[in-house]
């Protein structure tokens, strides 16, 4: 999920020869438990599967920061020939690049990963490599990187990725919209669905999902269980991988979300609608919300300026959870592989990232860095930054998007689960279904 997800305007990669060729030369060899060498020490060629700064908006801060990154890096080390590889089209689309490679034993030096349940995999399987010695080594590296952020990467007291990204998953709305119509930000279940009636009754559409893409529609799904059963079975079954898909209450959640669909709340073409072009409705004033991540907020300020806000799900009365529980998420790891060709470019481009100059340009471009302890002052940053920014940090309790947990294949199996329930299929039947895979899997 776009939430690690990787967002789908950092995985489109464009496909970017800084200068000589891939795999031509090693360079030096060096441990990760090692002091890093000087910048000139540092040479030879080496490949990274991460953003470029090219995707469906090149103007979009994050893709300019990227390409900022890779210019300044490319400027610091002229010894170093760094390739990065392209992967066009969506972030599922990218996992089974990832996957299939890395499974091939064809992984580059450094990769942007996906974290819990689907690094899990390259970590069993010896493909990444463990990075506490490389981050104890770098005392001004390790200040800033959160414990918080890392334990999503962690196996076995090990780290095997960093994240570069904190997010959530919300409703976004239309101020303009939303002020014109003299409505309100709900509070409850009820009154979110009297909105959507209003807002139907007046010719506009109250939310733009793009489901096409499979993993959209998991978002409100994901916010219903959570304020009608709390996060115990979630627990259970997405983080300890319990086969319980068949307990009752994952198909009282899709007549729920059903419930939603029938009312008008979603599109009629939900399940046609690519994530993009729901994006662009709502950007243009199509729809009044849209439920969306912590990723999309820079496309939204460059394009909308200040006419969205947002709001959480809200309760469900008699739920069992709360408007409080945020769905939080660490994105875009940077792990390096087990088998790194050049693994002094490698972890040069790593703590290079990861430098407080850099980082601290990220947050300023209006990304919620994963990383702490910088000189950040959110007031100067636009108002949406610093609530988000406040309302993850103080939110009572936090469950991870389901696909991250549950791995590969269940992860893409719950999505498409929770596509057939929009396509009006029983909730009994299918959540029968995923609970047999999920037998077979786990």
């Amino acid at each position: 999920m776009k939430k690690i997800v990787l967002s789908a305007a950092t995985v489109v990669l464009l496909l970017v020869l800084v200068s000589g060729s891939l795999f031509a030369g090693g360079g030096r060899q060096q441990g990760s438990g090692t002091a890093a060498p000087s910048t000139g020490e540092i040479s030879g060629n080496f490949e990274f599967w991460g953003p470029d700064g090219a995707g469906a908006n090149p103007n979009d801060p994050g893709n300019i920061w990227w390409r900022e990154t890779i210019a300044a890096f490319k400027a610091k080390y002229s010894r170093v020939n760094m390739q990065i590889s392209s992967t066009p089209g969506t972030a599922n689309e990218y996992l089974v690049k990832l996957t299939t490679e890395i499974a091939a034993g064809r992984s580059p030096d450094v990769m942007v990963t996906w974290l819990t349940g689907r690094l899990q995999p390259f970590v069993e399987a010896g493909r990444v490599r463990p990075l506490n010695d490389f981050v104890d080594a770098r005392p001004e590296l390790k200040k800033i990187l959160s414990p918080l952020a890392l334990s999503y990467a962690t196996f076995n007291n090990k780290f095997y990725a960093i994240p570069m990204l904190k997010s959530c998953e919300i409703i976004f709305y239309n101020k303009r919209i939303f002020a014109e119509n003299k409505l309100s930000i709900p509070k409850t279940y009820d009154e979110f669905m009297t909105l959507c009636a209003n807002l139907k009754t007046r010719g506009i559409q109250p939310v733009v999902t793009g489901n096409a893409d499979v993993w959209p529609g998991a978002m409100p799904y994901m916010m219903l269980f959570n304020r009608m059963h709390g996060n115990d079975l979630y627990q259970q079954v997405v983080v300890q991988h319990q086969a319980k898909f068949d307990d009752p209450v994952f198909a009282e959640t899709g007549r729920k979300l059903q419930e939603m669909f029938r009312a008008g709340v979603f599109n009629s073409n939900i399940n046609s609608t690519k994530y993009d072009e729901a994006q662009s409705k709502f950007i243009a004033g199509e729809a009044a919300m849209i439920f969306d991540g912590e990723w999309a907020v820079s496309g939204f300020l460059d394009r909308m300026e200040d006419e969205f806000g947002i709001f959480p799900f809200p309760d469900v009365p008699g739920g069992k959870g709360s408007v409080n529980d945020w769905l939080l998420n660490y994105n875009d790891g940077l792990a390096i592989s087990s088998n790194s060709k050049n693994l002094p470019a490698a972890e040069a481009w790593l703590e290079f990232i990861f430098s407080v100059e850099r980082q601290v340009d990220y947050a300023t471009k209006g990304r919620l860095v994963a990383t702490v302890n910088l000189p950040i002052d959110y007031t100067k940053l636009p108002p949406v930054i610093g609530e988000l920014n406040s309302g993850m940090d103080s939110a009572q309790n936090a469950y991870n998007a389901w696909d991250n947990p549950l791995g590969a294949v269940m992860g893409n199996e719950f999505n498409l689960a929770v596509q057939r329930c929009f396509a009006g299929e029983d909730p009994v039947k299918v959540f029968q279904d995923l609970n047999r895979i999920a037998r077979m899997e786990w």
